[in-house]
C-alpha cells in the first residue's frame, strides 16, 4: 500500500500544468486563498486523526495544494521584481522565503502532530512515517 502512495503521490505532480487554467478561472487572489486554506485545513486534520485513509488523503491534499500553488507563487515573485540585477533578487528572496518556511510550516506542522498524541503501533507506523517525509 505504501508503494502506491507514494506512486500517487509522484504523479500528483502532473497537476502543476492545471495551474494556469486553476487561477484563471478563479484569479490570483482567491486561487492562492483557496489552495493555501486546503493545505491548512488538511495539515489541522492530519495533526487530529488516527485514521490511516483520511491520513492518506489529508497528504494527498497537501501535494496537490503545493503543486498547484507553486507556479503561482513564482509569477508572482516574477512579477514584482523590477531591479536591473533581477536574477539576484529573485535568488535572495527564494533563500529568505526557504529559510522562513523551514523555521515556521514544518515547526508548526510537527508540533500539531505531536500535540495531538498520535498513538503510534504496528499498523500506523509507516503512514507516520509518510506523514513525516511531506511535512
Amino acid at each position: 500500500m505504501i508503494g502506491w502512495a507514494y506512486v500517487v503521490m509522484t504523479l500528483i505532480v502532473l497537476f502543476g500544468m492545471r495551474s494556469i487554467s486553476f487561477v484563471r478561472r478563479f484569479g490570483k487572489r482567491n486561487a492562492g486563498i483557496l489552495l493555501f486554506g486546503m493545505a491548512g485545513i488538511s495539515c489541522s486534520i492530519l495533526a487530529i486523526t488516527t485514521n490511516s485513509i483520511i491520513s492518506v488523503l489529508s497528504i494527498l491534499c497537501i501535494r496537490i495544494a503545493f503543486t498547484m500553488i507553486t507556479p503561482l507563487s513564482q509569477t508572482i515573485q516574477h512579477n514584482l521584481v523590477s531591479h536591473k540585477n533581477r536574477a539576484t533578487a529573485i535568488s535572495v528572496n527564494a533563500v529568505i522565503m526557504d529559510g522562513v518556511a523551514v523555521a515556521t510550516v514544518n515547526l508548526v506542522c510537527k508540533v500539531q502532530v505531536t500535540i495531538s498524541n498520535i498513538s503510534v503501533n504496528k499498523d500506523t507506523i509507516p503512514l507516520n512515517s509518510l506523514r513525516f517525509m511531506f511535512l
